[in-house]
């Protein structure tokens, strides 16, 4: 089993724990509701605990999208050049793509890294009413960013092979 075969099962992964997370969101969401609105008895904490979650899931399923090429692109401009002038150009358009994503990621890591040193050594806490350590919600940034990197650089790789899966 190669790298990218590797990584690709670790995403799916996690892409399906990100979809229980939601879930698991939309659970506390319709609970909160009804007992807000049938009973009058609003939760302190589903807001909070929703929040944290959530932070979790988009981090953990962000790197997928990279596989499933979910994320936001202009890729009408890259295809429409890749009409008119060929493949070849379409393919240095996309890798420049993925390479301004992979720095922008490779930043995101080492910002993450940093803010989740910081708020494990000072132990720092949410503001909510569920107070939790905040470096916990830091690690699901650098989890997720790591593994961006991870799937970002082998697509970069197969596209400078001439593999055309992330045209």
């Amino acid at each position: 089993m190669n790298f990218f075969s590797f990584i690709t099962k670790v995403n799916r992964v996690f892409a399906i724990v990100s979809g229980i997370l939601i879930g698991v969101v939309g659970i506390f969401a319709t609970y909160e509701a009804i007992a807000r609105g049938v009973f009058s008895s609003p939760t302190i904490w589903s807001s909070d605990l929703s929040r944290y979650i959530m932070i979790w899931a988009i981090f953990l399923g962000t790197a997928s999208a990279f596989l499933d090429k979910t994320h936001i692109s202009v890729d009408f401009v890259r295809e429409m050049v890749g009409k008119r002038w060929g493949m070849g150009i379409q393919r240095v358009l996309s890798i420049l793509g993925y390479s301004f994503a992979l720095v922008y990621i490779l930043v995101l890591v080492w910002c993450s890294q940093d803010l989740f040193f910081e708020a494990l050594k000072e132990g720092k806490l949410t503001y909510g009413t569920i107070q939790i350590p905040v470096a916990y919600l830091y690690l699901a940034m650098v989890i997720g960013s790591v593994l961006m990197v991870a799937t970002v650089v082998p697509i970069i790789a197969g596209l400078m092979r001439k593999k055309d899966d992330y045209l």
